[in-house]
């Protein structure tokens, strides 16, 4: 119609559209509004637990530091746990505790079912690596998944790899690509009868793929860089290190003989206890049962309802001032109690998760830092020096999941003789 029939007019529409948008805007507006008020209110089921009322308001506090200045809410965090205690709130529906002595009852074993948390994993535009194990929510479909993969990752299975990470390492990788047995982990998973026939797409298993590229190259390559700037910023480290490694062939390094090494064991714990494989924080979910939170003087108890999600950070775990002293430096002798391991405070780390959700590569891993680490201080080592690094290059900073220093990625450059 036009406007002389009486019709709307193309303006008109315009006008009628704009307060249309402009309704809704007000409308969802007066939603968040209301829903921070609740948020904050006595009426929310984590209005007694301590924390910033910013915080618990909306979700806006926490992106502020996550996406507007990278990563930094783990900082934050560790603040808040500073001012209000070892249990806080940190978002409208989220808890973080601080205490290293709670982590079995958050990371509980297989027997206790722990759901994750998706707003954490916000892996809906992440492609493949939304549907692998790690970023599975589900405490069942977790354990099916990660039970086909497990037998790969075993002890007994990386005993058998020993051989030739020692060709592997030191570089010889066109040998050890002429074994035709070396890559049957993806070709035995798609025969598996453990896994259901709908888990074993080309699109979930090249999620799976890349979860065990990321896992297997930058946290073990972090620990290792971390050793390496150590071991040559700190002579006499790596004079009681080659003592301890007295004796060895290196060129058939085991892995058996070297966890024997009670000073190569603690430089170890200590690299993962200053750069952990995940920095991030890890939300559980207590999907059946209360989680009663004791304090270790016994002076504050809370009681966490089912359903709630709370976790740990590793870079706030592993700088507890009471359990790890003088936090900021690098001290192996710490992992030791009269010259062997301790092995009550390898139990408080969380460098690679801890309970049913542990890492899956957690003993391939360790063995690869092992036999490195040993080759590093027995060939490379003796031979470098540090080249325009300084302490700063593998400090954390802040984190994207993985640790972060100032210049971003860790890194140590050397010069070798």
């Amino acid at each position: 119609m036009d406007s002389k029939s009486g019709g709307i007019t193309p303006n008109n529409n315009a006008i009628v559209s704009f307060q249309t948008i402009s309704y809704l805007i007000s409308l969802w507006l007066v939603y968040r509004i209301l829903l921070a008020l609740y948020n904050i209110s006595p009426l929310h089921p984590l209005s007694r637990f301590p924390g910033p009322k910013i915080a618990a308001a909306s979700y806006v506090y926490e992106a502020y530091y996550d996406w507007w200045r990278v990563g930094r809410y783990g900082k934050e965090i560790r603040r808040m746990h500073e001012r209000y205690g070892p249990i806080v709130r940190i978002n409208p529906d989220e808890l973080h505790c601080s205490d290293p002595y709670f982590t079995d009852e958050i990371y509980a074993g297989p027997g206790r079912i722990r759901d994750k948390w998706q707003h954490q994993l916000n892996t809906g535009g992440a492609g493949p690596v939304s549907v692998t194990g790690f970023s599975t929510v589900n405490h069942e479909v977790h354990r099916m998944r990660k039970g086909a993969l497990s037998k790969y990752f075993s002890r007994q299975q990386m005993l058998k790899l020993e051989g030739e990470m020692n060709v592997v390492i030191p570089g010889y990788i066109e040998a050890a690509l002429k074994n035709p047995e070396g890559g049957r982990v993806f070709a035995d998973m798609v025969e598996s009868k453990l896994m259901l026939e709908s888990e074993k797409s080309m699109y979930r298993m090249s999620g799976e793929g890349f979860n065990f590229l990321l896992a297997g190259t930058e946290i073990t390559a972090a620990t290792v860089t971390v050793i390496t700037y150590y071991l040559l910023a700190q002579p006499l480290a790596y004079r009681r290190l080659m003592a301890d490694l007295e004796g060895l062939d290196k060129d058939n390094l085991k892995w058996t003989d070297l966890e024997q090494r009670s000073y190569l064991w603690a430089v170890i714990h200590e690299a993962l206890r200053v750069m952990p494989g995940v920095s991030h924080r890890s939300a559980r979910i207590a999907r059946e049962e209360d989680l009663i939170y004791k304090s270790r003087d016994g002076n504050i108890e809370w009681f966490i309802p089912r359903g709630t999600p709370i976790g740990m950070t590793s870079m706030i775990n592993h700088w507890d001032k009471e359990i790890f002293p003088n936090p900021d430096e690098f001290i192996p002798e710490r992992w030791l109690e009269n010259g062997k391991p301790n092995y009550k405070l390898q139990k408080l780390l969380i460098a690679f998760g801890k309970g049913s959700r542990a890492c899956i590569g957690e003993n391939l891993a360790y063995c690869e830092v092992y036999i490195m680490a040993a080759m590093l201080a027995l060939r490379v080592i003796p031979r470098a020096r540090l080249y325009e690094t300084t302490i700063e290059d593998i400090t954390y900073d802040h984190d994207l999941i993985v640790v972060q220093t100032k210049k971003g990625s860790i890194s140590v450059r050397i010069t070798v003789e």
